[in-house]
């Protein structure tokens, strides 16, 4: 299956919000899985983080996720 998968990191601080994304093309096999994205920040005492995953096929969203710390 062709699968867009998106990734979205949002850092808020003392130093101001960052926000980053990244996009990329999968195709998969049942079972198979693959990196949508890598990418490294640096956190400071205090700051909050979220992150957001999602998948779309043919434009339509079939998987979600999102977490978030710190604060």
């Amino acid at each position: 299956a062709e699968i867009e998968g998106s990734l979205e990191i949002n850092r808020t601080g003392g130093s101001g919000t960052v926000t980053t994304r990244q996009n990329r093309k999968l195709n998969l096999s049942a079972g198979q899985s693959q990196d949508i994205a890598k990418t490294a920040l640096s956190l400071a005492k205090g700051d909050r983080i979220s992150v957001r995953v999602v998948l779309r096929q043919n434009g339509r969203i079939v998987g979600k996720a999102e977490v978030s710390s710190g604060g």
